[in-house]
């Protein structure tokens, strides 16, 4: 059965991460047997929202996010 994450992502003085990636995973990453099976994958938008859908699995999926600062002139 389908599953589906769907949040916004902002900074703490609510300021939304955009294009930030977003990786949702298969496993319990506190487990030193975590199999870290990538499930899905995703990108927010200008505002910070993003929607991931994956397949469902006998373990827990979790997410995890990567936003790399850029210099702005």
């Amino acid at each position: 059965m389908a599953k589906q994450f769907s949040a916004r992502l902002i900074f703490a003085n609510d300021i939304p991460a955009k294009n930030a990636a977003v990786f949702v995973f298969d496993g319990n990453p506190a487990k030193s047997n975590a199999r870290d099976v990538t499930l899905a994958v995703g990108t927010t938008d200008a505002t910070g929202r993003f929607s991931v859908a994956y397949d469902d699995t006998e373990e827990p999926a979790y997410l995890q996010f990567r936003y790399q600062a850029r210099n702005h002139e």
